[in-house]
Order: structure tokens, then C-alpha cells, then sequence
């Protein structure tokens, strides 16, 4: 505890250290969430050759960020391909989990089930991809109350 209130130079010092460490925390979510995208690419990139479809993936976080997923993949459709469409993220944390928004979670359910979810444990080497369609995530998604809504939540990646 504080002996005096700090004056104003060491509350700007303060809260630049904080802003600065918040901002490194930043910067380190933001290239995990790149390097699993690029990961899903790599993965897609090659599904789809061996599928034979010519069709190649879309970074759509890099061409849209507001299209409300990270991948504009395909599968095999009659006549011609249908959309797969991949929300991407990253984890580290144990147990495995990994943070949905509520906004992400509407676009997921009103796409249904051309939507997926890549979840990459990051952790290990090389790291470890769990998919999760929308049934699968639907049964950890909180339920809003009359006393609020949530608007984001951890959810387990274990089956």
C-alpha cells in the first residue's frame, strides 16, 4: 500500500509500463492467430489437391475482416464445389480451450454447416489441429439471462 498518492509523472509512468505490456500481450495473441491461419492454409491448400479441386484457399482475415471467418476453403460438391468456411484459432492455454465471441458464434449459426472451427494447440511441435463443427461448440455456448448476455466465452476443446 502506498504510503502517499503518487503524482502525476508516476501515474503517466505507470500507465505507460501497463499500455506497453498490454500492447506486448497484443502483439503475441496477434502472430499465434497468424501462424494458425497460415497453418489452416497449408492444410487446405493440400486437401484440396488431393481432392482434386483446382480451387485454392482465400485468407479471408486478410481480404475481409469483416466476413466473419479466416478461410474460404471448398469441398467436393455436384456440380461444382461448395464453400467450407473456417474460423481459425489458436490456443495455448491448459486445458485446451479457446475464446468465441459472440458475434462469431451468430455468424457460425446462421451459416450452420458449411461453418467449421480449426482449433491449433500451439504448444506442441508440431502443433496439434482439432476441428469442431457448429453441434460440437453449440454445447458449450452460454445461454444469455434476463439479467444479461454474454458476449464472449472460453470454450473447452476436449470432446
Amino acid at each position: 500500500m502506498l504510503a502517499d498518492e503518487p503524482d502525476e509523472i508516476v501515474l503517466q509512468w505507470w500507465d505507460r509500463v501497463t499500455g506497453q505490456v498490454r500492447l506486448a500481450g497484443d502483439r503475441l495473441k496477434l502472430e499465434r492467430a497468424r501462424r494458425a491461419e497460415r497453418l489452416t492454409l497449408e492444410l487446405e491448400k493440400q486437401r484440396l489437391n488431393q481432392l482434386g479441386i483446382k480451387l485454392r484457399p482465400i485468407w479471408m482475415g486478410l481480404e475481409d475482416n469483416m466476413a466473419g471467418y479466416d478461410v474460404l476453403s471448398y469441398e467436393p460438391g455436384d456440380p461444382t464445389p461448395t464453400n467450407k468456411l473456417i474460423e481459425v484459432k489458436s490456443t495455448i492455454a491448459s486445458p485446451l480451450r479457446f475464446m468465441l465471441t459472440r458475434t462469431e458464434w451468430e455468424k457460425a449459426k446462421s451459416i450452420g454447416e458449411a461453418y467449421c472451427f480449426h482449433i491449433w494447440d500451439l504448444q506442441p511441435s508440431p502443433p496439434i489441429l482439432y476441428v469442431r463443427n457448429v453441434a460440437d461448440v453449440a454445447r458449450h455456448v452460454p445461454a444469455d439471462s434476463e439479467k444479461g448476455k454474454w458476449q464472449s466465452a472460453a470454450i473447452p476443446v476436449g470432446i
